[in-house]
Protein backbone atom coordinates (compact mmCIF):
# COMPACT_ATOMS: atom_id res chain seq x y z
CA UNK A 1 0.00 0.00 0.00
CA UNK A 2 1.32 3.50 -1.03
CA UNK A 3 0.03 6.08 1.37
CA UNK A 4 0.34 9.19 -0.19
CA UNK A 5 -0.44 12.41 1.92
CA UNK A 6 -3.51 14.24 -0.31
CA UNK A 7 -2.57 17.64 1.42
CA UNK A 8 1.50 17.48 2.21
CA UNK A 9 2.45 19.85 5.08
CA UNK A 10 5.40 21.08 2.42
CA UNK A 11 3.04 22.18 -0.07
CA UNK A 12 3.83 20.05 -2.68
CA UNK A 13 1.96 18.07 -5.35
CA UNK A 14 0.84 14.44 -4.22
CA UNK A 15 0.70 13.13 -7.40
CA UNK A 16 4.58 14.41 -7.77
CA UNK A 17 5.55 12.80 -4.62
CA UNK A 18 4.04 9.51 -5.15
CA UNK A 19 5.86 9.38 -8.95
CA UNK A 20 8.99 10.27 -7.15
CA UNK A 21 7.82 7.28 -4.41
CA UNK A 22 7.77 5.02 -7.53
CA UNK A 23 10.89 5.81 -9.80
CA UNK A 24 12.69 5.39 -6.62
CA UNK A 25 10.84 1.95 -6.10
CA UNK A 26 11.94 1.11 -9.93
CA UNK A 27 15.66 1.88 -9.52
CA UNK A 28 16.30 -0.35 -6.35
CA UNK A 29 14.05 -2.96 -7.49
CA UNK A 30 12.14 -4.10 -10.64
CA UNK A 31 11.06 -6.92 -9.07
CA UNK A 32 9.33 -4.91 -6.26
CA UNK A 33 8.22 -2.46 -8.57
CA UNK A 34 6.34 -5.14 -10.85
CA UNK A 35 4.11 -6.18 -7.28
CA UNK A 36 0.20 -5.29 -7.11
CA UNK A 37 0.11 -1.86 -5.04
CA UNK A 38 -3.21 -0.25 -3.99
CA UNK A 39 -2.83 3.62 -3.33
CA UNK A 40 -4.00 5.01 0.14
CA UNK A 41 -5.11 8.78 -0.56
CA UNK A 42 -4.41 10.38 3.57
CA UNK A 43 -5.67 13.13 5.26
CA UNK A 44 -8.63 13.55 2.85
CA UNK A 45 -10.97 15.03 5.93
CA UNK A 46 -8.43 18.53 5.58
CA UNK A 47 -9.57 18.91 1.80
CA UNK A 48 -13.12 19.43 -0.02
CA UNK A 49 -15.48 16.19 -1.48
CA UNK A 50 -14.62 18.16 -5.09
CA UNK A 51 -11.22 18.04 -4.24
CA UNK A 52 -10.74 14.50 -3.55
CA UNK A 53 -12.40 13.47 -6.40
CA UNK A 54 -9.99 15.28 -8.25
CA UNK A 55 -7.23 14.23 -6.61
CA UNK A 56 -8.74 10.45 -7.06
CA UNK A 57 -9.21 10.98 -10.70
CA UNK A 58 -5.40 11.71 -11.09
CA UNK A 59 -4.52 9.11 -9.16
CA UNK A 60 -6.48 6.69 -11.27
CA UNK A 61 -3.88 6.92 -13.93
CA UNK A 62 -1.19 4.34 -12.13
CA UNK A 63 -3.82 1.39 -12.75
CA UNK A 64 -4.11 0.69 -8.48
CA UNK A 65 -6.79 0.34 -6.81
CA UNK A 66 -7.05 3.82 -5.05
CA UNK A 67 -8.98 4.73 -1.72
CA UNK A 68 -9.40 7.98 -0.12
CA UNK A 69 -9.07 7.77 4.13
CA UNK A 70 -8.44 9.35 6.68
CA UNK A 71 -6.49 8.02 9.52
CA UNK A 72 -8.14 10.72 12.14
CA UNK A 73 -11.56 10.25 11.14
CA UNK A 74 -11.38 6.02 9.87
CA UNK A 75 -13.21 7.18 6.34
CA UNK A 76 -12.21 4.74 4.14
CA UNK A 77 -10.39 2.68 6.63
CA UNK A 78 -12.62 -0.23 6.03
CA UNK A 79 -13.02 -0.83 2.39
CA UNK A 80 -8.92 -0.08 1.97
CA UNK A 81 -8.98 -2.78 4.59
CA UNK A 82 -10.96 -5.21 3.20
CA UNK A 83 -8.68 -4.31 -0.41
CA UNK A 84 -5.81 -5.47 1.23
CA UNK A 85 -7.08 -8.74 2.53
CA UNK A 86 -8.30 -9.35 -0.99
CA UNK A 87 -5.01 -8.58 -2.30
CA UNK A 88 -3.00 -10.95 -0.02
CA UNK A 89 -5.42 -13.61 -0.82
CA UNK A 90 -4.59 -13.32 -4.43
CA UNK A 91 -0.93 -12.97 -3.95
CA UNK A 92 0.91 -15.98 -4.63
CA UNK A 93 2.80 -18.14 -1.40
CA UNK A 94 5.55 -19.82 -3.13
CA UNK A 95 6.63 -16.27 -4.51
CA UNK A 96 9.67 -15.36 -1.51
CA UNK A 97 11.39 -11.98 -1.08
CA UNK A 98 14.64 -11.20 -0.29
CA UNK A 99 15.41 -7.74 0.28
CA UNK A 100 19.10 -6.59 1.16
CA UNK A 101 20.43 -3.97 2.59
CA UNK A 102 21.94 -1.25 0.78
CA UNK A 103 25.78 -0.92 0.37
CA UNK A 104 25.47 2.62 0.93
CA UNK A 105 23.76 4.31 4.20
CA UNK A 106 23.53 7.62 3.08
CA UNK A 107 22.48 8.21 -0.39
CA UNK A 108 25.05 10.17 -2.75
CA UNK A 109 23.70 13.99 -2.39
CA UNK A 110 27.34 15.30 -3.96
CA UNK A 111 27.22 17.68 -6.67
CA UNK A 112 29.30 20.03 -8.46
CA UNK A 113 28.35 23.60 -9.95
CA UNK A 114 30.75 24.68 -12.82
CA UNK A 115 30.38 27.99 -14.54
CA UNK A 116 30.93 27.72 -18.31
CA UNK A 117 30.22 30.55 -21.13
CA UNK A 118 26.86 31.37 -21.63
CA UNK A 119 25.27 28.98 -18.75
CA UNK A 120 26.24 27.31 -15.11
CA UNK A 121 25.98 23.47 -14.97
CA UNK A 122 25.11 21.25 -12.43
CA UNK A 123 26.46 17.57 -12.21
CA UNK A 124 25.96 15.07 -9.45
CA UNK A 125 24.16 11.54 -9.62
CA UNK A 126 21.48 12.23 -7.11
CA UNK A 127 20.52 15.69 -8.67
CA UNK A 128 20.67 14.87 -11.98
CA UNK A 129 18.41 11.59 -11.28
CA UNK A 130 15.79 14.29 -9.36
CA UNK A 131 15.70 16.51 -12.62
CA UNK A 132 15.29 13.72 -15.09
CA UNK A 133 12.17 12.01 -12.94
CA UNK A 134 10.29 15.43 -12.34
CA UNK A 135 7.50 16.08 -14.86
CA UNK A 136 8.63 18.92 -15.52
CA UNK A 137 5.24 20.65 -17.28
CA UNK A 138 4.13 20.47 -14.22
CA UNK A 139 4.66 23.38 -12.04
CA UNK A 140 3.71 21.66 -8.53
CA UNK A 141 6.21 19.24 -9.72
CA UNK A 142 8.79 21.57 -10.83
CA UNK A 143 8.33 24.04 -7.42
CA UNK A 144 8.69 20.81 -5.51
CA UNK A 145 12.11 20.47 -7.23
CA UNK A 146 13.33 23.68 -6.35
CA UNK A 147 12.33 23.18 -2.56
CA UNK A 148 14.84 20.18 -2.92
CA UNK A 149 17.45 21.62 -4.40
CA UNK A 150 17.07 24.36 -2.16
CA UNK A 151 17.59 21.94 0.64
CA UNK A 152 20.65 19.82 -0.92
CA UNK A 153 22.51 23.69 -0.83
CA UNK A 154 22.24 23.68 -5.07
CA UNK A 155 20.33 26.79 -5.11
CA UNK A 156 22.75 28.63 -2.17
CA UNK A 157 25.78 27.41 -4.26
CA UNK A 158 24.63 29.00 -7.44
CA UNK A 159 24.04 32.40 -6.25
CA UNK A 160 27.57 31.95 -4.35
CA UNK A 161 29.16 31.57 -7.85
CA UNK A 162 26.91 34.64 -9.01
CA UNK A 163 24.01 32.89 -11.40
CA UNK A 164 21.37 36.13 -11.97
CA UNK A 165 17.74 35.59 -12.46
CA UNK A 166 16.81 33.90 -16.12
CA UNK A 167 20.50 33.01 -16.58
CA UNK A 168 20.80 28.96 -17.80
CA UNK A 169 21.20 26.02 -15.31
CA UNK A 170 22.05 22.95 -16.87
CA UNK A 171 21.14 20.01 -14.97
CA UNK A 172 21.62 16.35 -16.56
CA UNK A 173 19.96 16.60 -20.33
CA UNK A 174 18.04 19.64 -18.89
CA UNK A 175 17.77 23.27 -19.49
CA UNK A 176 16.54 26.01 -17.35
CA UNK A 177 16.47 30.12 -16.82
CA UNK A 178 17.44 29.98 -13.10
CA UNK A 179 14.51 31.46 -10.63
CA UNK A 180 15.40 32.54 -7.34
CA UNK A 181 11.58 31.68 -6.59
CA UNK A 182 9.87 28.51 -5.81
Amino acid sequence: VHVVDALPIDESDPVANYELIENELNLYSEEIWNRPRIIALNKVDLIQPAEIKELEAKFQKFGHPVFAISGITGVGLEGLQHAMVDALERAPTSDELTLTPATQVVPDHAFEVTREEERFRVKGKSVERMVAMTDLSSRDALRHLHRRLERMGVIEKLREMGVEEGESVEIGEIEFAFSDQS
